[in-house]
């Protein structure tokens, strides 16, 4: 949990959370340097609690797909 929790819901106090900031994009890898699965990048989204959310998703593939 993070140290200031100031304005985050109860869901997002619950774990690591990003408090939205119009214009800002957050960023994770899915995989670790050596290219294995990085399971700590799982995550989930908690219900939006005042205005909308947008999401967008940009895949970038480290090799050939299929």
């Amino acid at each position: 949990p993070q140290a200031n929790q100031e304005g985050f819901s109860d869901c997002a106090k619950r774990g690591l959370a990003v408090k939205a900031v119009k214009g800002d994009a957050l960023m994770f890898y899915s995989l670790k340097p050596d290219g294995s699965q990085d399971t700590a990048s799982l995550h989930g989204s908690c219900p939006t609690i005042k205005g909308d959310k947008w999401s967008a998703t940009k895949w970038i593939h480290v090799g050939p797909i299929g």
